[in-house]
């Protein structure tokens, strides 16, 4: 367990150190922008921060040994969500023991990552899903305002926000709304509460945050779920850049089945789905469908059929992570894959958290 002054100590040095790779300017360019990793720093959460200690570590270690791309990527809004998950996941790698180095470029896409599987090359690609339209809309709306309301606490550090966004709101739309905030950030200094509603539109509050009874939180709003054949379609476009000649493992990141993960029985149904499309794949060792989100489990969970394992693991304190992991039984490739999935499965335990002195040889 970590203690609250080894967590502090350990967060500045993230700090220090993302300052180093970032550039003293990056925060005051990109607030503007509403860049992601913002939203992180701003979150004092102990998940969060675990999390970020180990993004801020991994991406530097990374960059040290030539992966040059990721922190360009990293500063750049919209590069940030898949050079996040590249980082993260080879953080995951290496918490599991395997070894992660820089695939030799050719004149074909590159996949992420070359790892060693008892001393014989595999290559692993990253990636995240991309959002249905009508989710980038509802991130949209989201973003613009919960950025919005963020640059407002700058100026009234007392006042709160709250509320549901029922419906995604056209930027002529968003602007009304940032008007009222405006004014509605002023009043709650004075008068406690103010409510912002338009039916079928937002019902949003602004208040002291001096009083206990209201509770800061933004939610909203819904977007429709994507399908497995989506994820279908994307096992045959990223499988086509893994070589020919060794083992490949594709990643697949879907934060946007967060919701549906919550159903009985989704990832059976999902994997039962998907797996087909890997089998039809012969250079694709294995595919990984990975997601998380806030909320604890005690212990490992797993979930084994004879063409899938389902792993819910718990992350960073209360961060817990679903993995479904299919490996191609009928491929080339079954023993490496299933050297690759026990390693996954079985990560090595960290007993501390990432310092400045940190340094591992298995990145």
């Amino acid at each position: 367990m970590v203690g609250t002054a080894d967590l502090a100590s350990a967060y500045l040095g993230a700090i220090r150190r993302l300052r180093s790779l970032l550039g003293e300017d990056w925060p005051a360019e990109q607030i503007m922008r509403g860049h992601r990793l913002l939203g992180v720093l701003m979150n004092v959460s102990r998940s969060q921060i675990l999390w970020l200690i180990d993004f801020v570590w991994t991406l530097g270690d990374l960059n040290s040994r030539g992966f040059d791309d990721l922190v360009p990527r990293v500063k750049d809004r919209d590069q940030y969500a898949d050079a996040a998950e590249e980082v993260m996941f080879a953080a995951k790698l290496s918490h599991a023991g395997i070894e992660v180095s820089k695939p030799r470029r050719t004149n074909y896409r590159t996949p992420d990552f070359k790892i060693q599987l008892n001393g014989s090359d595999a290559f692993v690609e990253v990636s995240n899903l991309r959002e249905p339209a009508s989710q980038r809309r509802a991130n949209r709306t989201f973003d613009q305002i919960i950025f919005h309301c963020f640059r407002l606490q700058s100026k009234f550090p007392q006042v709160g926000f709250g509320g549901k966004i029922h419906k995604f709101l056209s930027r002529p739309h968003l602007e009304l709304l940032k008007n009222q905030l405006n004014e509605a950030f002023q009043k709650a200094e004075t008068v406690g509460t103010v409510e912002i509603l338009e039916h079928g539109a937002f019902d949003l509050r602004v208040f002291d945050m001096r009083k206990p009874e209201l509770s800061v939180g933004l939610q909203g709003p819904e977007f429709d779920p994507p399908r497995p054949s989506r994820i279908i379609e994307k096992i045959y476009h990223e499988a086509k850049q893994l070589p020919k000649e060794h083992p490949g493992f594709l990643v697949l990141v879907d934060q946007n089945m967060v919701l549906d993960s919550m159903v009985p029985g989704f990832f059976e149904y999902l994997g039962s789905q998907v797996c087909e499309g890997v089998y039809d794949n012969d250079r694709l060792a294995g595919l990984v469908i990975t997601l998380s989100y806030i909320g604890s489990t005690d212990n490992n969970t797993l979930l084994e059929s004879p063409e899938f394992t389902i792993l819910r693991k718990p992350q960073y304190d209360n961060l817990t992570e679903e993995s479904l992991l299919i490996p191609n039984r009928f491929g080339r490739y079954a023993d490496v894959a299933k050297l690759f999935f026990k390693l996954m499965k079985s990560p090595v335990p960290v007993s501390t958290i990432r310092t400045e002195g940190h340094h591992t040889d298995r990145l």
